[in-house]
């Protein structure tokens, strides 16, 4: 169902997609590793999710959300979840398991004991899954939350490349953090010369978007004025995610059109608030929130860098370096905040600008 809000599983499930998803799925066959970019609501979860499922039968998927994860602590248990949860997993390779202390084998699966080395369970871990004989492909959604740890996270990614060939990896993820020392590692990197593979997924287009949402009402049922679907689009723009959210809200919940779409804006504006706001941690939040106001007003045309710098500089009335304010701008952008396009910068998410439009420094 188009307009379910759970991430999809299925290829006929996955509209507007099926060159990325033979691409991964390519891709996978190859035997790369993969990193599928972009920004948040644009449909990389369900991406890597198809991916997996239609690989079944040739290998063990694996997916591991690490949104709000700090450490590989925090990822060990990420990761034994997950591997509860696939089918028929747990038998492979529970032998291999058995000598390590750090896991216990009992009814319910794989437990995690509290380890005080998590880089050597982990370690451990891909050591058992390596020596199964079989061919895992495991997925690390959001892997940007990693970068605290990507030295240590880092040296382990270039044990399993070199050790194990029955394991691959596909990361998602904004291209920053973790993400951009997987795409562009130094010389002196573990993976120096071994980087993923970029699948980079754009917004729909305004005519993928409208025959989306028919497509959705269809499948529930409803027809709806062209203009009213228009409208939608117009305000959300071409994140699938937004979209299949005022769908459901107007075809599954049934609410009035007006009310469907003012729900779908005010979740989505919470939930882009509440992701700026983990993304501004440790950074400086008036400087980033500046920038992004700026860049907020020039829609529809974007803003350019001088004018960026001219309106910041007056926002916070003081002279910026030009060198610090890029590395701002770049920021943004490897988060899939911001896109650049013939020398202007603008906001991809139509509810990002208007959450910074309004949010006070």
């Amino acid at each position: 169902m188009l307009f379910d809000l759970r991430a999809k599983e299925r290829r006929d499930e996955l509209y507007g997609r099926k060159e990325e998803a033979d691409e991964l799925i390519r891709l996978i066959n190859s035997g790369s590793w993969v990193a599928v970019l972009g920004p948040r609501m644009i449909g990389k979860t369900s991406l890597m999710k198809v991916a997996l499922s239609e690989l079944s039968n040739k290998y063990t998927g694996v997916y591991a959300n690490l949104f709000g994860t700090k450490g590989l602590g925090s990822m060990l248990v990420a990761l034994v979840n997950a591997l509860n949860s696939t089918r028929g997993t747990i038998d492979k390779f529970k032998s291999f398991l058995a000598g390590i202390e750090e896991f216990h084998i009992g009814p319910d699966g794989i437990s995690l004991r509290s380890s005080s080395k998590p880089v050597t369970t982990m370690f451990d871990l891909f050591s058992a899954l390596g020596r199964t004989g079989d061919h895992f492909v495991i997925a690390l959604d959001e892997v940007q939350e990693l970068a605290a740890v990507s030295p240590h996270l880092l040296k382990i990614l270039g044990n399993v490349f070199n050790t194990y060939r029955n394991i691959q990896f596909v990361f998602s993820g904004s291209n920053f953090g973790l993400i951009r020392v997987l795409l562009e590692p130094g010389p002196g990197s573990p993976l120096y010369g071994r980087s993923p593979t970029r699948l980079a997924l754009k917004p729909f287009t305004k005519d993928v978007s409208v025959a989306f949402l028919k497509s959705g009402l269809h499948e529930c049922g409803m027809e709806f004025g062209e203009k009213r679907i228009d409208a939608v689009v117009e305000r959300l723009d071409g994140l699938v995610g937004w979209l299949t959210l005022f769908g459901h809200n107007l075809a599954v919940k049934r609410l009035a059109y007006e009310v469907a779409l003012r729900e779908t804006v005010e979740e989505g504006k919470g939930i882009v608030r509440s992701e700026l706001d983990h993304f501004l941690e440790g950074r400086d939040k008036r400087l980033y929130l500046a920038v992004l106001r700026v860049i907020a007003i020039k829609e529809p045309l974007g803003a350019k860098w001088g004018e960026v710098k001219r309106e910041v500089e007056m926002e916070l009335k003081q002279v910026l370096n030009p060198a610090s304010l890029l590395n701002v701008i770049e920021g943004l952008r490897r988060a899939g905040m911001v896109t650049e396009e013939d020398g202007a910068y603008r906001i991809v998410d139509p509810l990002l600008r208007e959450v910074v439009s309004s949010t006070p420094f």
